[in-house]
C-alpha cells in the first residue's frame, strides 16, 4: 500500500478544503497558471493546519474571507506611480540585471513555516499596493506600473542584496526570502528607503505570526484598513521653495582599502550588541549614537588607509531621515544625508568625534535640509532635464549634480533607529544589510530591536584592518558584543 504524501489532504477533507478555496479565491481573477499555483498556496495551509490539529472554525478565524480582498484582479492601466524626487537617480545607473540593493531581516525564535510566509505576503501586499509594482521606462523618466500577480517568497540561495532579474513585464523591484529562522526583504532603492522597507518587513512579519495563532505590534497598520493616500506621496515636494540649494558635487574621497584585493563577493559582519551599553558609551562622550559610531567608522578609515597624504579627506555618508524633520506617513524614499569629511591626517578620536558632531549639527539644520530637498526637487523640475530624453538624463545628471559617483565618499552609515513595535518573545532582532557596490568598499548599518542593537559593517576587502579598528573602538567605549556572519 503507498504511503499518503505528507501534506495531503485525505478524501474525507475535500469538500471542507473546497469550500475553504471557495470563500478565499472566488474574488480572484489571475491568469489560469497563476490561480493554479495560489490554490496550491492555500491548499499547503490549510494542510498544514489540520496536521496542527485546528479545527475547522479556528482555520476560518485565522483565515478569513476577506484575507486577499478585491485585490488580485487586472489592475486599471491608468494606475501608476511617478518616482519620487530621490528615486529619480537610481535607474539612470541601473541595468535588467544590477541595481542599488538593500535589506531589512528579522530573526525569528523559530525556524520559518514557508507556507503560512507565502500566505502572509499575499495577504499583507493588499495593504501596500505600492510594492505590488514593476519598474518601466518612460520617454523621459521612469515610473513604476501597477501589477497584479501572485508573489512568492523564495528559499535564499543567492547572496546577500543580489540584483533582481527586471527584464519582465511583471518583476516587482523587491523579494522576500527565508532561511532558517531568518525573514529577509530584499529591495530596489528605487522603490523606498530602509524606513519604507522595515514598515513593510514588520507587516509582513505580524500577519506571518497572526496566521501562526499570535497577536502582536498592534501598533502597525492594519490590514484591514485601505491604503493611506500619503503613503505614495512624494513628500519631498512638501519644502518650500528656496532661493539656492546646496547642490550635491563633492570633492573626491580617500578609499579604504585602496590597492587592497578585492573580494569577488562582499563579507558581511554583524557587530551584537547590548542597546543600553552602546547608548550610554555615545552619552558617555556627549553624542548620539550615530555621532559615536561615525567617528568609529572615520577612525577605522584611517587605520585602513595605506600611504594617504594629509591633505586627502575621509568622507562618511549619513542618511538623515527626513520624517523627523517633515512629519509624513510616506512609505517612499524620504531621505537625505549629511557627508562628514574630515582630512586623513586627523588621528585623535576625540577630535574626530568633535569634528563630527560639529557637522553632523551644521547639516541637519531645518535650513540646511531644506536647501537640500529644493535641490532635489529641481534635479527633478529644471527646465533642461526635463526635456531630456532618458538616455540622456544619466550623464547630464552625473555632470552637473555629481549625485551618480561613489568615489566621493569613503564610507556610509546607515541607522534606521530603535524599533518600538513588540513582536513579544517571537522576534529575537532585526538588521539592515547595505548591498555592495562597485566603488565604495565600506557600508555600515544599525538597527535596535529591545535590548539588541546591530551594527552591521558590508566590505569587499580580504584584509580585516577595518574591523579590527571597530572592535577595538567599542571595547574601549566598553560596550560588549559578539560577532556572527560570514565571508563568503
Amino acid at each position: 500500500m503507498s504511503k499518503k504524501k505528507k501534506g495531503a489532504t485525505a478524501p474525507a477533507d475535500m469538500q471542507k478544503c473546497e469550500a475553504f478555496l471557495h470563500r478565499i479565491l472566488y474574488r480572484v481573477k489571475l491568469p489560469k497558471k497563476e490561480m493554479k499555483a495560489l490554490k496550491e498556496d492555500f491548499l499547503r495551509l490549510f494542510a498544514l493546519y489540520t496536521e496542527k490539529g485546528l479545527s475547522e472554525a479556528e482555520i476560518e478565524e485565522r483565515v478569513g474571507a476577506d484575507i486577499l480582498g478585491d485585490f488580485y484582479r487586472p489592475a486599471s492601466p491608468y494606475l501608476w506611480y511617478p518616482l519620487d524626487s530621490a528615486a529619480k537617480v537610481y535607474p539612470l545607473s541601473m541595468t535588467h540585471t544590477k541595481q542599488t540593493m538593500f535589506r531589512v531581516s528579522a530573526y525569528m525564535k523559530e525556524a520559518v513555516e514557508p507556507a503560512i510566509l507565502q500566505v502572509a505576503l499575499l495577504s499583507v501586499l493588499k495593504r501596500f499596493p505600492l510594492f505590488a509594482t514593476t519598474i518601466k521606462r518612460g520617454v523621459f523618466w521612469h515610473y513604476f506600473d501597477a501589477v497584479r500577480t501572485r508573489f512568492s517568497v523564495q528559499p535564499e540561495k543567492n547572496p546577500p542584496c543580489s540584483s533582481i532579474f527586471l527584464g519582465g513585464n511583471r518583476t516587482p523591484c523587491f523579494q522576500v526570502l527565508y532561511y532558517k529562522n531568518r525573514i529577509s526583504l530584499e529591495i530596489f532603492h528605487v522603490l523606498t528607503d530602509g524606513t519604507g522597507a522595515m514598515t513593510f518587513l514588520k507587516s509582513l512579519v505580524k500577519e506571518y505570526l497572526r496566521l501562526l495563532g499570535h497577536n502582536v505590534a498592534e501598533n502597525l497598520p492594519s490590514l484591514s484598513e485601505p491604503p493611506h493616500e500619503e503613503e505614495t506621496e512624494n513628500a519631498f515636494l512638501r519644502a518650500e521653495k528656496q532661493k539656492k540649494g546646496t547642490g550635491f558635487l563633492q570633492p573626491m574621497a580617500l578609499q579604504p582599502g585602496k590597492g587592497i584585493k578585492k573580494r569577488k563577493e562582499a563579507r558581511i559582519l554583524h557587530y551584537i550588541m547590548p542597546t543600553d551599553k552602546l547608548i550610554s558609551a555615545a552619552k558617555r562622550e556627549d553624542a548620539t549614537v550615530t555621532t559615536f559610531l561615525t567617528s568609529c567608522i572615520i577612525k577605522a578609515v584611517q587605520d585602513t588607509a595605506e600611504m594617504a597624504g594629509d591633505k586627502e579627506r575621509i568622507s562618511v555618508q549619513v542618511p538623515v531621515n527626513m520624517r523627523r524633520f517633515y512629519p509624513s506617513q510616506s512609505l517612499r524614499n524620504f531621505s537625505l544625508y549629511a557627508v562628514i569629511s574630515t582630512p586623513y591626517g586627523m588621528r585623535d578620536r576625540a577630535e574626530i568625534l568633535g569634528e563630527t558632531k560639529k557637522q553632523l549639527e551644521e547639516q541637519t539644520t531645518p535650513e540646511s535640509l531644506a536647501r537640500m530637498m529644493h535641490s532635489a526637487n529641481q534635479m527633478a523640475t529644471s527646465p533642461l532635464v526635463k526635456i531630456l530624453p532618458l538616455g540622456l538624463k544619466g550623464y547630464v545628471l552625473k555632470k552637473v549634480y555629481g549625485v551618480l559617483g561613489e568615489s566621493t565618499l569613503s564610507a556610509t552609515l546607515s541607522n534606521l533607529g530603535n524599533m518600538t513595535e513588540d513582536f513579544g518573545e517571537h522576534v529575537r532582532f532585526f538588521d539592515f544589510v547595505l548591498g555592495r557596490t562597485s566603488k565604495q568598499n565600506i557600508k555600515c548599518t544599525l538597527v535596535s530591536y529591545k535590548e539588541t542593537a546591530v551594527l552591521t559593517v558590508t566590505d569587499a576587502l580580504y584584509e580585516s584592518r577595518f574591523q579590527e579598528s571597530m572592535a577595538k573602538s567599542l571595547s574601549d567605549a566598553a560596550v560588549p558584543f559578539y560577532i556572527e556572519g560570514v565571508a563568503r
